[in-house]
């Protein structure tokens, strides 16, 4: 998004992840894209995948994450200079992972931004006129 703004200056006018956690997609397991690495292991749940207990999946925020928060927060896109830069998880966190609050919030975060989008093209869509006057009368 960084660069389609500042190199090809494209009016970016909305963003949003294509998946906030790894998850099971395209027949597995891989490849990993969300915002947060899930640490599936093969141990994770039943053979099928159906179910699998909350404490084997942690999930551990990637530097997109740590991007996209800022994003979000600052509602500006984070440059060079000031892109935060995610540490890995030490083994001795207390925490072992994100709290519920943590996605909630990133999930309330997403939200909102996709809201604000789809708000603003109906909004330039209505000054546009209805979709009658745009069809032509041929």
């Amino acid at each position: 998004v960084y660069k389609a703004v500042t190199e090809e200056n494209i009016n970016v006018i909305g963003y949003t992840a294509w998946s906030y956690l790894d998850n099971y997609e395209w027949g597995s397991f891989e490849p990993r894209f969300g915002l947060y690495y899930v640490n599936f292991t093969s141990q994770t749940g039943t053979k099928d995948y159906v179910s699998a207990k909350p404490t084997e999946l942690e999930r551990i925020p990637r530097r997109a994450a740590k991007w996209f928060s800022k994003l979000a927060k600052t509602k500006c896109i984070p440059t060079a200079s000031n892109a935060v830069v995610a540490s890995a998880p030490s083994a001795t966190s207390s925490n072992g992972g994100l709290s519920t609050w943590s996605v909630v919030g990133i999930v309330a975060v997403a939200v909102v931004v996709v809201g604000a989008a789809v708000a603003g093209i109906r909004a330039y869509n209505s000054r546009r006129g209805s979709h009658g006057e745009r069809r032509p009368l041929l």
